[in-house]
């Protein structure tokens, strides 16, 4: 669990901590899951490569991280024959068809998934557009509970109290709160002996450490 949202934040209370101690290389003990996404590929002839691209960016698709409308296109050739019924933009009924077509991939978050078909759908100057949606693995977010790192020099148990009663008690980046060393602070090596791995996780009062 987590005291508050300030705990599991970047820059938030259990990495002050960390970095208080002096621990380095930090990664989040157990890693928040990061937004489920999907990779949506899309088929287009190239002249209305742009116009689909900025339909598919105004329904959410192509965010990633700070930037926006990111996409990765390449050209090849599309190939149909039209059957009787089919009204094409491009080509005759019982025609083999070729067509200069761009392969664009955007993601956007499975949430969205519905909204971003519709949006490419209604872009795509073809009556039956080829694409494709494919569910994106997970990946550990920067964000989670506690901090797991490394001290810089092998230390016993004793050492790494005796430095943490040392240490200076910074205003926390996350919430402005300060760091309080007591009997019970939650951080301590993996083990009483030498070592360079350690956690540090926040919790209420009265909770266990890590």
């Amino acid at each position: 669990m987590t005291h508050t949202n300030a705990d599991a934040v970047i820059g938030g209370v259990a990495e002050v901590l960390a970095e208080t101690v002096g621990l380095v290389d930090l990664v989040p003990l157990v890693p928040a899951p990061s937004e489920p996404l999907d990779k949506h590929v899309v088929f287009v002839p190239v002249p209305d490569v742009e116009a689909v691209v900025d339909a598919l960016a105004a329904a959410g698709a192509g965010r990633i991280g700070q930037y926006s409308r990111a996409a990765w296109t390449t050209t090849g050739t599309g190939t149909f024959t039209p059957s009787a019924a089919a009204n094409p933009t491009i080509g005759r009924a019982g025609v083999v068809e070729q067509v200069a077509e761009a392969r664009v991939e955007m993601v956007a978050p499975r949430a969205l998934r519905a909204a971003v078909v519709a949006a490419m759908r209604s872009a795509h100057p073809y009556e039956e557009p080829a694409f494709d949606v494919l569910e994106l693995a997970g990946v550990r977010s920067g964000t989670g509970i506690g901090r797991v790192g490394r001290l810089p020099e092998p230390m016993t148990l004793r050492e790494f109290g005796t430095a943490s009663q040392r240490c200076s008690r910074p205003p926390c980046r996350g919430c402005g709160s300060r760091v309080t060393w007591t009997r019970r602070s939650r951080a301590w090596p993996c083990s009483p002996a030498l070592g360079t791995r350690c956690s540090t996780r926040c919790g209420p009062p009265g909770s266990t450490p890590t």
